[in-house]
């Protein structure tokens, strides 16, 4: 008989982990939205492409950056489910 694992992460944090991949998908459907819309106005309104752009690529890094930490969290957590002294730091 195969011994169960126990897991240290409540409900409520897997909610929230949830919640994190929910808004992760929000900004990435949001980025693809707007690169959709660069698309079509790149070859028909060049100066308001490149302001476009610019603004479009600076705020896509500070997103991207954003995410990664959510998803090094939540993966983090997840790897370590079982693990309750690495657990520790996300009770507080």
């Amino acid at each position: 008989m195969k011994q169960e694992t126990k897991i240290y992460l409540t409900a409520e944090q897997l909610k929230n982990f949830g919640d994190s991949l929910s808004v992760i998908m929000n900004r990435l459907e949001m980025t693809n939205n707007n690169i959709e819309v660069l698309e079509v106005i790149q070859n028909s309104y060049e100066i308001k492409f490149d302001w476009l752009a610019r603004k479009f690529l600076s705020t896509t890094y500070e997103q991207n950056r954003q995410i990664n930490k959510l998803l090094n969290d939540v993966s983090f957590a997840l790897l370590e489910c079982d693990n309750e002294k690495e657990l520790e730091g996300l009770k507080s």
